[in-house]
């Protein structure tokens, strides 16, 4: 009995692999144009060794950049496509999310979001994911956030040009996205759980390591910065932890029984229990905490349709988890990507100086209703949310047979919505490949309105995108208005690549010079 037990998983594993494999055969998705695919690795391993969506690049220009649709296949068989038209993406985004079941009409993929991001708003679907946004969109929309905004983020903004002036002037090159990710760290924090994750304690202890080699006429190695930049908050090393899959994981999600994972395997047992009593113990101190955060807010919030309903402490669990990866890789992502295309523009970042010393002299704090005046600070922002989108594709399945774009498109099929192919469509946007900041100051609207869609559309829109946009413009305000920025000697002859993870980093990771203004 014990051994057809084990046998059990197996057997179902196989029986999926024998569906895949028939459905990869007869699929009538073999008819939208593409490139032939074999079943057992399909495009795994060109899209895992191009980095960001360089082979969906050279896929859709290949079958001509008018095609709305590109058919591929993933790993064993899974069937997958391409949408590149904007009124597809429409249909797919706006598809009502009422009255539906556990899954929407075009659903998430959701186990490796849930293995990264928590079973929170990003991962969820369905009526459990209406029941969350209904409790949760209130609390971001009240004047409690912008408050907190207004006393932290400029607060630790100030504290980081602080400790980045020992750089100044000096030669030594930084390595912007560790350094954003604390300061994003520390500002989420606070804002959203009222909890400090000491994320500045690591800049400050940069800055005291550099001040001291600088002093001593040591180098300056990339030692220095990894050494600084190690967090002890017990819940960011589990979240950590538990982003990073392990070969259990991939055999089981490769099998069809990723729901097991969580029973079964060794490593996510662990890491679960540690980022449980993580979280218990920070919404703890927000429950007792006289100061207010979006998690205090939350532990307050009912579901309008019904009062009585609440976030359980297992879903307070997972928002958590989800509100911090998502929310400050988001923003370091697009405060780096900034950075990086004023290095590559010194005409724009000085236009976007002379913005930021228009509205705010320096002499007073900076506050959001001072950044938010700062019409090219909104410009650059929307550019490089088109041309850099912090999420560069989204992933959604349809749950029943589908005619899109005249084809025929079988239920369960992967459909791909790449913002970052989008945003850079030649059919909507004049010269896409050229950073100009200007387009939006005399088009503040794309010519389609699915065409620039960097925090998603309809009732899944990023539920933190204001906040996200509200913390890069202080940031950007503070940093540029004390240092120009240059891309470091070493990486002037270097491209920088896209590096989807969470969020689109660049490879190599950016290094830049900084001297004081």
């Amino acid at each position: 009995m014990i051994y057809l037990l084990l046998l059990l998983p197996a057997v179902v594993g196989l029986c999926e692999l024998l569906r895949r494999y028939l459905n990869y055969l007869f699929t009538p998705l073999n008819r939208i144009p593409g490139e032939k695919t074999s079943f057992l690795w399909g495009s795994f391993w060109e899209l895992r060794n191009e980095r960001g969506l360089a082979a969906h690049f050279r896929r859709w220009k290949k079958v001509g950049v008018d095609t709305p649709l590109v058919h591929y296949t993933y790993l064993f068989g899974t069937q997958s496509v391409l949408v590149t038209d904007p009124d597809i993406i429409k249909t797919i985004l706006l598809a009502p999310s009422e009255k539906v079941g556990k899954k929407s009409r075009f659903h998430k993929e959701s186990y490796f979001l849930e293995q990264a991001l928590g079973a929170g708003l990003v991962a969820l679907d369905g009526v459990d994911y209406m029941r969350h946004r209904r409790i949760c969109q209130p609390s971001f929309n009240t004047g409690v956030i912008r408050d907190q905004v207004n006393e932290v983020i400029p607060h630790l903004t100030k504290k980081f040009v602080e400790y980045w002036e020992i750089a100044a002037d000096t030669g030594v090159e930084i390595d912007i996205m560790i350094h954003l990710s604390a300061l994003s760290l520390d500002s989420v924090g606070f804002v959203l759980f009222g909890h400090d994750f000491r994320g500045m304690d690591s800049v400050k202890g940069w800055a005291e390591k550099t001040k001291d080699a600088l002093m001593s006429g040591q180098k300056i190695s990339d030692e220095i910065g990894k050494e600084a930049f190690r967090f002890d908050d017990p819940f960011i090393a589990g979240v950590m932890e538990a982003h990073h899959t392990n070969l259990i994981t991939i055999a089981l999600i490769v099998l069809g029984l990723a729901s097991l994972d969580p029973y079964i395997n060794p490593k996510r047992i662990r890491t679960d229990r540690v980022v449980n009593e993580a979280t218990d113990n920070m919404i703890e101190n927000a429950r007792t905490s006289d100061k207010y955060s979006l998690l205090k807010l939350l532990l307050q919030a009912g579901d309008p349709e019904d009062e009585k309903v609440k976030l359980t402490q297992e879903e307070l669990r997972h928002e958590c988890k989800t509100f911090l990866l998502a929310g400050h890789e988001t923003t370091a992502t697009l405060v780096q990507w900034t950075l990086l295309a004023c290095c590559k523009h010194p005409d724009v970042q000085e236009k976007l100086v002379e913005d930021i010393r228009k509205h705010w002299d320096s002499t007073s704090d900076l506050t959001l209703d001072i950044a938010e005046k700062m019409e090219y600070m909104q410009a650059v922002i929307n550019e490089v949310l088109r041309m850099y989108p912090p999420v560069a594709m989204i992933i959604r399945v349809n749950k029943e047979k589908e005619i899109l774009g005249g084809y025929e498109i079988p239920a369960g099929t992967r459909l791909g919505l790449p913002m970052l192919l989008v945003h850079r469509h030649p059919k909507f946007w004049d010269k896409p490949d050229e950073f100009r900041p200007e387009r939006w100051l005399e088009n503040p609207e794309p010519s389609h309105r699915f065409a620039f869609f960097p925090f998603s559309a309809g009732s899944r829109t990023c539920i933190g995108n204001r906040f996200a946009v509200w913390e890069a413009k202080i940031m950007l305000a503070g940093i540029l208005n004390a240092f120009k920025v240059q891309l470091a000697p070493s990486q002037r002859e270097i491209v920088h690549e896209f590096a989807i993870d969470i969020s689109m980093k660049a490879e190599p990771s950016i290094l830049v010079l900084i001297k004081k203004r």
